[in-house]
């Protein structure tokens, strides 16, 4: 979500260009997307933000474990949000085109905020930027979710997998950007969350799926 890339597009403009392709992967990520809704338990009552809803896959998860009347995706590709209407979400859902790092929402809007392979795709700075805005749209005590790729369990598979990761984003950056491995915990404790569970996923992409909170004790220290 850096201003542009090297050759010069902004990072929604490469995502507009490989939204028709982006589904084609989906079954790499869905054992991680079932975990992470799963993982945050979401309840009727729930006001749920998705930050990165791309094609909507999180959200079609999410529909399958309930009635959820508020609930909101937003991403900045035109192309994917227009993939995710096409793909039959709950009418009252809401999909909205915006900045992760810049909300239009009003402070503690929600009590659920979902990031799904969103901050391994981010510099480090644009990722700080995005959890300050997923703190500042949480209420007290609301949970955040996140999904991100990191190695595989497994001391067998580390190695290629490894190699794969550094490889792949820069010899074909149009369809491997998002592969860089992150293990998100360091960076949600520094915006002022707390880490409760977290659950590795080891079908499709090696992932962490971590839930964490809006610590109140936390909270001023955070803001001032």
């Amino acid at each position: 979500m850096n201003s542009h890339t090297e050759n010069g597009s902004s990072p929604a403009e490469l995502w507009d260009r490989i939204a028709h392709l982006y589904d084609l992967q989906l079954f790499l990520e869905r054992p991680a997307l079932r975990t992470a809704v799963a993982l945050a338990g979401p309840r009727t009552d729930d006001r749920v933000l998705d930050l990165g809803t791309g094609t909507g896959a999180l959200l079609r998860e999410l529909a399958r474990s309930g009635p959820h009347a508020d609930v909101v995706g937003v991403d900045a590709s035109t192309a994917m949000l227009e993939r995710a209407r096409s793909t039959g979400l709950p009418g009252e859902w809401e999909l909205e085109q915006a900045d992760a790092r810049r909300l239009p929402f009003p402070d503690e809007r929600f009590s659920l905020v979902f990031a799904a392979y969103v901050l391994n795709v981010l510099s480090d700075e644009d990722g700080n930027a995005v959890l300050r805005e997923a703190h500042r749209v949480l209420a007290p005590d609301g949970r955040l979710v996140l999904v991100s790729p990191v190695e595989p369990s497994s001391r067998l598979a580390q190695r290629p997998y490894g190699w794969l990761a550094e490889l792949l984003p820069r010899r074909l950056p149009r369809f491997f950007a998002g592969i860089r491995l992150l293990d998100p915990e360091p960076l949600i404790r520094a915006a002022g969350f707390q880490p409760e569970r977290r659950r590795y996923v080891g079908l499709g992409y090696p992932s962490v799926c971590l839930l964490a909170v809006r610590n109140r004790a936390r909270v001023r220290a955070f803001v001032s």
